[in-house]
């Protein structure tokens, strides 16, 4: 599942629980569409249906009365219960060429970590590195662990805040790659963090 609501794992595991099969699961917004021209929908009210759920307007409840109506003709359409609540916690759903682009990056990342693990640790800590990491990263294990305890205290004081910074969002999981090239006995030099 490539969408909005499918970071957390509550969408895929809805999915496993409802024992739905392959096709009728939904991975993108191209899979609404298609599953409801394969049940007999019109093409362009499929295509409609198919936009208010990728835009999470099934899940939004200023729009309950306009999803009521089309859950309806979902039904009138013996379209199963499972595919309905699905398509009713989707807060947004990628396109299929995202989803595409999305899997190629990966497979060249991991291509890249196994091949020239070097490389991708230097280009990843240049690109992907928020604020004050990619100088940890360069201090080794010891920066690390100084950044680490600096982003605990600075999450706790955000913790009740809503909005968080992108870079407080992914820190958590460019830390654990940090940690992964130390593990692997990777370092950067200080040359390194101004090509």
């Amino acid at each position: 599942m490539h969408s909005t609501f499918s970071g957390d794992g509550k969408l895929d595991s809805m999915m496993i629980q409802k024992d739905l099969s392959k096709k009728d699961m939904i991975t993108c917004r191209e899979d609404v569409f298609e599953y409801l021209l394969e049940h007999d929908f019109e093409r362009r009210h499929s295509f409609e249906i198919a936009e208010f759920v990728r835009k999470g307007k099934a899940s939004n409840e200023k729009f309950s009365a306009e999803w009521l109506e089309i859950v309806n003709e979902l039904n009138e359409a013996h379209i199963p219960e499972a595919f309905i609540d699905l398509c009713s916690h989707i807060r947004y759903l990628f396109p299929r060429a995202h989803v595409y682009r999305d899997a190629l990056n990966a497979y060249w990342g991991a291509w890249f970590k196994i091949y020239h693990p070097q490389e991708f640790y230097d280009s990843y800590f240049k690109i992907c590195a928020p604020n004050g990491l990619e100088i940890a990263v360069h201090q080794g294990r010891d920066g690390l662990l100084n950044y680490k305890a600096a982003y605990d205290d600075l999450r706790i004081q955000q913790e009740n805040d809503l909005v968080q910074e992108k870079d407080m969002i992914q820190a958590p999981f460019q830390i654990q790659v940090a940690e992964e090239m130390f593990r692997n006995g990777f370092y950067l030099s200080e040359e390194d963090c101004f090509i």
